[in-house]
């Protein structure tokens, strides 16, 4: 299609019942991943929703650090870096640095389109990358 000479793509076609299932998932996931956080001793949670009593993240960002019993400990201004290069080192997820409230922080970021789809196979690999980097 041509306007004013310029092609124009049509627009790609709608999914109205796949977008809202994709939504759903990656925040039922980032949820899931912040209960596991939360119960280990080796990671502190740390965008709990104040709305709740129950640990639930708003969205799909899990922010999170080493807890300070673990080889990740907060009090270590590179504690966070380290971290983040561990889990990046196992090549299975992918975690980005950040800051939080002035301190260092991990940021998981949940956004796929096959988050999910394999049942619980996608949180019990997180679980598995989270825990062999914790020993």
């Amino acid at each position: 299609m041509t306007h004013l000479g310029l092609s124009v793509l049509p627009p790609p076609p709608q999914l109205p019942s796949l977008r809202p299932d994709i939504f759903r998932r990656n925040n039922k996931f980032a949820q899931q991943v912040a209960h596991y956080i939360t119960s280990s001793p080796s990671y502190t949670l740390l965008n709990p929703s104040s709305a709740m009593s129950d640990p639930i993240v708003p969205l799909n960002i899990v922010l999170f650090s080493g807890s300070e019993d673990s080889q990740f400990p907060p009090s270590d201004p590179a504690s966070s870096v380290k971290l983040a290069e561990a889990i990046n080192a196992t090549r299975r997820i992918y975690v980005t640095g950040t800051k939080w409230r002035g301190s260092g922080a991990i940021r998981l970021a949940v956004s796929n389109w096959r988050t999910g789809i394999d049942g619980d196979e996608d949180l019990k690999e997180v679980v598995r990358v989270l825990d062999e980097v914790a020993q």
